[in-house]
């Protein structure tokens, strides 16, 4: 029977570098991680534009029919929290690791500063993170520094452009100075994972019962996953709408960045396939959708150097992972 252990600092990491990618396709919810916070002394951040995506209706559904488009009132709020819970499991050369986070909820804040037509222009900041641990096996002391450094993020912002049909279009940060670079990265992970926070609608009207399909090409910590998720509504309600959704991840054979890793490790991703599924509800007047998904699927990855190499050869992991994501919106 295979040896159980907890994972060492590597195995550890590989986890980080590698998971961060699957936290992309959420159903609804997205995932960060890290870190230290710098002076307060401000500077805005170079904006990006991105783009819609792509999406396909499958089926109308019932009559009658409903355009869903998202409602912008200039001034309103939306408190969004994300509870994040990832388990992992990793086997390699016959020894079996394992991995059960602590459950991270960050909460955000949106606002809507100024309408212009189908579009409006928003504000977010993090205003919380917290930490439970129950039922991992952390110690007090890396409990405590594990908060501490999620710390960082409490207070940090920016801005961005938002369509009625829930695309972020145009994004920025608006960040101290000499930012330590491990919440650079964490942010950078945070503006590729927007497109998950609102649900996605469709040009065309659609009834209970209606489909549509999107797609998504999305590259976080250095790993290039596609994406293919398809909704389906169930029922509207007074303000909005209630679906489900199932959704697809898989990658190629590709390098993980090396900043997520110990010095002297290189990994590179063999193959990964994740799939999960979710329901949930957007109100049309907020801009995030309230939800649950769950998420599994395998990873494969060949590590080098440090602790993860025998005989010159890299070690071969293959790592399960559950998450489970709440997304919570109010006001």
């Amino acid at each position: 029977m295979p040896a159980v252990r907890r994972p060492s600092p590597v195995a550890a990491a590989i986890v980080l570098g590698a998971c961060v990618a699957v936290l992309a396709a959420t159903l609804g919810g997205c995932g960060l991680f890290d870190d230290d916070a710098g002076p307060t002394t401000t500077t805005p951040s170079t904006s990006s534009t991105t783009t819609a995506p792509p999406s396909a209706v499958l089926d109308e559904g019932q009559a009658p029919r409903k355009e869903l488009r998202l409602a912008f009132t200039e001034g309103d709020t939306t408190t969004v929290t994300v509870a994040l819970d990832l388990d992992v499991t990793q086997d390699a050369g016959g020894t079996t690791q394992e991995l059960d986070t602590p459950v991270v909820t960050e909460t955000v804040r949106f606002t809507v500063d100024a309408v212009d037509g189908a579009a409006a222009d928003v504000s977010f900041a993090f205003t919380a993170v917290a930490l439970d641990a129950s039922g991992t096996d952390l110690t007090a002391e890396e409990q405590a520094t594990l908060t501490e450094d999620l710390q960082g993020l409490v207070g940090l912002g920016g801005s961005g452009r938002v369509t009625d049909r829930g695309a972020f279009t145009e994004f920025g940060y608006d960040l101290p100075a000499d930012l330590d670079p491990s919440v650079s990265a964490t942010l950078e992970q945070f503006e590729d994972q927007l497109g998950t926070l609102s649900l996605p609608l469709p040009a065309e009207p659609l009834g209970i019962g209606g489909r549509w399909r999107t797609t998504v090409r999305s590259t976080l910590a250095g790993v290039t996953l596609d994406q293919v998720t398809t909704y389906e509504i169930t029922d509207f309600t007074d303000t909005g709408v209630s679906y489900t959704a199932t959704s697809t991840q898989s990658g190629g054979a590709q390098d993980l960045d090396p900043a997520t890793l110990p010095d002297g490790t290189t990994a590179r991703l063999v193959s990964s396939d994740v799939s999960g599924t979710g329901s949930g509800t957007l109100d049309l007047s907020s801009l995030v959708a309230t939800a649950s998904s769950e998420l599994a699927g395998t990873q494969v990855i060949d590590l080098s150097g440090a602790d993860g190499e025998a005989d010159g050869e890299p070690v071969r992991l293959t790592q399960r992972l559950d998450l489970r994501v709440a997304v919570e919106a109010a006001g």
